[in-house]
């Protein structure tokens, strides 16, 4: 066997073995990925049932696995590749997601799960049956620094480059941007609460609200004939 050739098939070795190590590194960071996305699917429906314990151990799990799959995809070989001319744009905007996962799931996530805590029923309750209002006020900077991080986020995802890449990856880069615009409605709620919430609950006063029911069988101009009525109150 010649010099030139052995030196040929030594090269097409190391092709194959490089070729090897994305493939299975790529499909260990896309397990990683899957299993974060449940995480992040458990722990919203954990913080929406208010249940902050379940919502952290599911943090935990997310954190773990965006930051697995984060080192599946990194180091020299991983980052050559992204240049490579047809593989390029996908392993780009692989790499690129699997960052924006991360980031996210230390920042948005884990300020969403603080906040979840925070604001916790169980805390808001006071013994006597009152709402510490204090605690839901404190909450309102928190959650808006949130808000406009998942909207920055959300607008960095779209803005990821997609030509070339492969129609899996463009797909699930509109899938990770549909999550954080989902998000965005519910905590913009979780805002509003923290700041009218206390106000109208009593914290700056008195306040007095008459509640009306009407009997949709006897027409009205209101759309009803008003069959009750009570007077509600709140004081701090």
């Amino acid at each position: 066997m010649t010099a030139r050739r052995r030196t040929l098939l030594g090269l097409l070795g190391v092709l194959v073995l490089l070729g090897l190590y994305v493939a299975v590194s790529g499909a260990l960071a896309a397990r990683d990925l899957t299993r974060a996305d449940q995480a992040v699917r458990q722990l919203r429906a954990q913080v929406t049932a208010g249940e902050p314990a379940q919502a952290e151990a599911s943090l935990q799990r997310a954190q773990g696995s965006t930051a697995a799959a984060r080192r599946w995809l990194s180091g020299p070989v991983w980052a050559g590749a992204q240049h490579l001319p047809a593989a390029g744009p996908s392993v780009r905007l692989l790499r690129s997601l699997t960052a924006v996962a991360q980031q996210s799931s230390r920042r948005e996530l884990a300020a969403l799960v603080r906040q979840a805590a925070a604001l916790d029923p169980d805390r808001l309750r006071r013994p006597d049956g009152s709402i510490d209002l204090a605690l839901l006020r404190a909450a309102a900077v928190p959650l808006e620094t949130a808000l406009q991080d998942v909207r920055r986020r959300e607008q960095q995802v779209r803005a990821l480059p997609t030509s070339g890449a492969a129609g899996r990856l463009i797909t699930a880069r509109t899938a990770v941007a549909d999550q954080l615009r989902r998000s965005i409605g519910p905590l913009d709620t979780a805002v509003r609460v923290a700041r009218i919430g206390p106000g109208m609950l009593g914290a700056d006063g008195p306040r007095s609200y008459l509640m009306i029911v009407q009997n949709l069988a006897e027409l009205r101009g209101t759309g009803g004939n008003v069959g009750a009525f009570a007077v509600l109150s709140a004081k701090d």
